[in-house]
């Protein structure tokens, strides 16, 4: 039997990547890069779970690499997040894979826990509420503390 085999019922073990390319890749050549990144992250014969397309940002501090022949520092960068789930026994491919990437400034790839994968849901999930009740006491209607405070309970109950 030849081609890759994976054994189905191994546990799949979830990974998030955080990455910085190089400031010189172009807004336009930024799909390309992100499809590259997945592909490597694939190695691992995965699935992608989540994804921040690269956005430019300051680095807080200055990074040194040897781009092409020479030293250059680098003082931004184009960060993004790639969360993924994958077979444990693969990651060195997915790591190597993400070394060969030229346009790779910096990665951080870590293994998350199911009590990780939650918190990161629950702060998604609280990040994308929108209070739709404002906030602040207009005295002119004669709203009572009481009634606001039983307000934002109701609002915040499903995610407590």
């Amino acid at each position: 039997m030849s081609g890759l085999y994976m054994d189905t019922n191994k546990d799949l073990k979830s990974y998030e990547l955080a990455y910085i390319l190089v400031p010189t890749v172009a807004e336009e050549s930024l799909p390309l890069e992100l499809e590259g990144l997945k592909n490597a992250c694939l190695a691992s014969l995965g699935q992608i779970t989540h994804e921040e397309f690269p956005r430019a940002r300051a680095l807080a501090y200055e990074i040194e690499e040897r781009y092409g022949e020479r030293k250059v520092r680098f003082t931004s960068g184009h960060f993004g997040v790639i969360r993924f789930e994958g077979d444990p026994s693969l990651a060195l491919a997915t790591k190597e894979a993400l070394e060969k990437l030229p346009s790779m400034l910096r990665y951080l790839l870590v293994s998350l826990s199911k009590e990780e994968l939650s918190r990161i849901a629950e702060r998604e999930l609280a990040a994308t509420l929108v209070v739709e009740t404002p906030l602040v006491k207009d005295t002119s209607i004669g709203v009572s503390d009481e009634v606001i405070d039983k307000e934002i309970s109701d609002m915040l109950a499903p995610i407590i």
